[in-house]
């Protein structure tokens, strides 16, 4: 949902129904939710970035992805009071430009205007939507591992993936 709130032109979601009452309060509730799952990826990344602006000797711990989403806002007003602004303006604002089917290339040509809010865009629109191309893969690799070819080193299967996907994508 919050990646395709981050697409400008569904970030109304407007294209869900709301003709039932059970549906209007499903869109009412994720309306009223994705403020504060993004104000959580807003709150990761300023802790990332205090992390980066810091050397540490030791690896950060590890954090979980739905352990960030249920988190809880502790910051100073300031930085709530720029989480507003990015968020109403993008949310309340007018989309110009919005004519193409990326929403990288508008978030890349508005991230002047949205700079914290275009780097959580990165992050949440690099994700696959679907496993598809990686179950291909692995079928594909099925079929270059056979009985015959069971004690191939995983260097020379990956090696024969890399060139037969090349081959697919016509690379080669």
């Amino acid at each position: 949902w919050v990646a395709t709130f981050f697409d400008p032109g569904f970030r109304t979601f407007s294209f869900l129904p709301a003709k039932t009452a059970e549906e209007k309060k499903f869109k009412d509730d994720l309306l009223e939710d994705i403020p504060t799952w993004i104000r959580c990826l807003w709150d990761q990344a300023e802790s990332d970035a205090d992390i980066d602006e810091r050397e540490l000797d030791e690896p950060p711990a590890k954090k979980s992805f739905f352990g960030s989403m249920r988190c809880f806002s502790s910051r100073v007003q300031s930085k709530n009071h720029t989480f507003h602004q990015e968020y109403d303006a993008y949310v309340h604002g007018e989309v110009f430009q919005y004519d193409e089917e990326n929403p990288l290339l508008w978030w890349q040509r508005n991230n002047q205007r949205f700079k914290k809010l275009s780097k959580i865009v990165r992050r949440v629109l690099c994700c696959p939507a679907s496993s598809a191309q990686s179950e291909r893969d692995f079928s594909h690799t099925g079929l270059i591992v056979t009985s015959r070819r069971s004690l191939l080193s995983p260097k020379y299967v990956s090696g024969l993936e890399l060139i037969a996907s090349a081959y697919r994508s016509h690379l080669i």
